[in-house]
C-alpha cells in the first residue's frame, strides 16, 4: 500500500509525513532543493519545503493521473 524513498513526488501525489499521518497532497515541487509543497487533503492546512525524504506515498505510481 505505502511506499516511501526512491520516487519523485508529482503533483497530485497523496502522501502523509512521519510526524502528521494524514493524507496531504502534493501541491508544489521543487528539484532544488529535492522539496515539496503540501495541502491537508481535508483541510486548509499546508506544509512548505518538506524534503522529498520524509515523504510516504499512499498511492501507486500513476495513480494520481488517473484520479484527475
Amino acid at each position: 500500500m505505502a511506499e516511501s524513498k526512491g520516487r519523485v513526488p508529482r503533483q497530485g501525489d497523496r502522501v502523509c509525513t512521519p510526524k502528521i499521518k494524514d493524507a496531504f497532497l502534493v501541491v508544489e515541487v521543487r528539484e532544488n532543493p529535492n522539496v515539496v509543497n503540501l495541502r491537508l487533503q481535508k483541510g486548509t492546512l499546508m506544509l512548505k519545503d518538506i524534503p522529498w525524504t520524509m515523504l510516504t506515498f499512499l498511492d501507486a505510481p500513476g495513480d494520481a493521473e488517473q484520479g484527475s
